[in-house]
């Protein structure tokens, strides 16, 4: 379920975030905390997910919001069915 946009507003204010920390939303999904985090507050943010489909999403909505070139994308597969190694997106400001 997506995080609503309020609450993500929210999330980051009692974080207190500032130019230079570092933020990693595990379970990104859409990567609509990692975006907000490195567009509002010039952090480092990464979002982690388990599933590529939605990493592609949260690539696609960076781009959308603007950080094309300051975003990129790290996959990794295992080769064994029972375990999934997560992907991660990284967003940097």
């Amino acid at each position: 379920m997506p995080t609503p946009p309020e609450v993500v507003d929210e999330m980051l204010r009692l974080a207190g975030l500032k130019a230079g920390d570092v933020l990693y939303d595990l379970g990104c999904g859409d990567g609509r905390i990692v975006i907000a985090a490195a567009k509002r507050s010039g952090v480092r943010a990464t979002g982690i997910d388990i599933d590529p489909v939605r990493i592609q999403e949260s690539e696609a909505n960076a781009a959308a919001a603007g950080l094309t070139g300051k975003v990129a994308s790290s996959s990794r597969t295992s080769s064994r069915r029972t375990s999934r190694t997560p992907q991660s997106s990284p967003c940097i400001s």
